[in-house]
């Protein structure tokens, strides 16, 4: 039985196929599994490992290098505040006090 549904097995099996190492593929496979779950669980990599034949430590080192990967569950609401230049000139910096 897979940990993953048919849907993400699919599309991790179509990245693996598109790259000479399976180790190549490892970056749109993460991404594949946090669009579909909404995180990065501990679960995911493991059977990464056992299904695909990935290193854990392979998975965990893009995991954890990248900020756009989450590795925890989100929050249900996320704020997020411009700090560019524009943003300051407005007041964004007075928002986050």
């Amino acid at each position: 039985m897979s940990f993953f549904s048919t849907e993400v097995k699919k599309q991790i099996e179509h990245y693996l196929s598109r790259y000479e190492t399976k180790r190549s593929g490892i970056l749109p496979i993460l991404h594949v599994i946090q669009d579909h779950y909404g995180w990065i669980q501990e679960e995911h990599v493991k059977a990464l490992e056992s299904e695909f034949g990935l290193h854990r430590v392979h998975v965990q080192e893009v995991a954890t290098f990248y900020s756009a990967y989450r590795l925890e569950k989100p929050a249900r609401w996320q704020v997020y505040v411009c700090d560019n230049l524009t943003c300051s000139m407005v007041g964004a910096k007075k928002s986050m006090n």
